[in-house]
């Protein structure tokens, strides 16, 4: 995935109405991501545990 592609993927899940409750976050810390800038590892950390994406190993 690209950096957009996450930034867009975080943008798009965080505007479901049980996002808190999934990610485990309050109010607040909603409030923050949606309106301040949120660092890529985060979205991708909050992404993973929600289960929107999937980390695999790629071998080669």
């Amino acid at each position: 995935m690209t950096e957009e592609s996450i930034i867009t993927l975080f943008k798009k899940e965080i505007e479901k109405p049980d996002f808190s409750k999934k990610a485990g976050i309050n109010r607040q810390q909603l409030y923050n991501y949606r309106n301040r800038t949120t660092k890529i590892g985060l979205m991708i950390e909050i992404l993973y545990k929600i289960d929107a994406i999937k980390i695999t190993e790629n071998s080669i």
